[in-house]
């Protein structure tokens, strides 16, 4: 039995792998037509909206003017399609609890998301089947009720109204207090587990930085903000400079591969902030990249500076890590901190 008939610009006259679901072709309507076109059904409104760290959905029914609108759980991971596919379901459900008391029984949810009605038509390709699934029940339920249930796609922003109110109500929804929870698709829940274990990593990362050195350059796990070394060398240089490895007196001589931890120039420790930041064996290196750091508008410069653990932008970080590749050729370290 059909259940929804589903119109966009797609292909036309094609019953969907469900056999609950079938579209036809829109014809490009004017905006003003949609009204015309559906003027014995109810009309019913949906959106989501996308923020930088949640996600919101509505739906409204200008015609018995009821409105509802929702802010979910995990916004930094639904998606807006799950978002719309929400408000459809919802919208759904209304009608299915209010069937007996409307008047019409010709329902049409209009909706500017596409890619939530391909979702709708193909359960196999769908990466939301908890959605499409509860969809397709809802809609039997009111068919069996001699109603007809109509899905239309428009044109966002076309003048409207009803779909401009319902994009009004999915913004208004970032400011809500109560989030709501929301079926996650697949590749949402993917991107869940990454970023859980990405925060289980970090803790771990929290309890011990404090007793390596690379925990003193950089705070977080993740990628270097620095663009990648073309010069192996180098690459190698700098990565043995963070993490404490290096052939300088102090690291070798842990190891005993050195006979004193001290620097033979200065005859203090020859530590890794020593060589960087104060050894007179390198002072003239040393000015040159101090001030070609600071010609990149960087004042305070530390060892995490130079060696790429501040939070500064891409542009000035490439600046730091190219006069860092200066001053290891200059100083004559590179070489051997490569070969050891």
């Amino acid at each position: 039995m059909e259940t929804i008939t589903i119109h966009n610009t797609q292909r036309t006259g094609r019953t969907s792998q469900q056999g609950a679901m079938h579209r036809k072709n829109k014809n490009s309507h004017p905006s003003n037509n949609w009204t015309k076109r559906y003027r014995e059904h109810l009309h019913i409104y949906t959106d989501g909206s996308k923020g930088d760290s949640s996600t919101s959905a509505a739906m409204c029914v200008p015609e018995t003017q009821y409105h509802n609108k929702w802010k979910f759980e995990k916004g930094d991971i639904i998606s807006i399609m799950a978002a719309e596919l929400y408000a459809i379901v919802k919208s759904l459900e209304w009608v299915a609890l209010n069937i007996e008391l409307l008047t019409k029984k010709n329902f049409v949810i209009l909706t500017d998301s596409l890619s939530s009605l391909q979702s709708l038509e193909s359960f196999t390709n769908s990466n939301y089947k908890r959605q499409v699934n509860r969809a397709t029940r809802i809609a039997e339920i009111i068919t069996e009720n001699d109603a007809t249930i109509t899905l239309q796609w428009v044109p966002s922003h076309v003048g409207l109204a009803g779909n401009e109110l319902a994009d009004q109500l999915a913004k208004e929804g970032h400011l809500l207090t109560i989030e709501t929870p929301c079926p996650l698709g697949t590749e949402e829940v993917k991107r869940l587990v990454k970023n859980e274990k990405i925060k289980a990593w970090q803790r771990q990362y929290d309890a011990v930085k404090e007793e390596t050195h690379i925990g003193s350059v950089k705070p977080t796990i993740g990628h270097w903000p620095w663009a990648t070394f073309k010069n192996r060398t180098t690459e190698t240089a700098a990565a043995r400079l963070r993490i404490g490895h290096t052939i300088l007196n102090e690291s070798m001589h842990r190891f005993n591969q050195a006979d004193s931890p001290l620097c033979n120039r200065c005859s203090t420790p020859e530590s890794i902030e020593h060589y960087l930041m104060t050894c007179r064996r390198f002072e003239q290196e040393r000015r040159k990249l101090f001030l070609s750091i600071r010609n990149a508008g960087i004042q305070n410069i530390s060892v995490k500076t130079v060696l790429g653990g501040d939070s500064l932008s891409q542009q000035e970080q490439n600046h730091i890590a190219a006069a860092l590749e200066t001053y290891l050729k200059a100083s004559g370290r590179l070489y051997g901190m490569y070969n050891n």
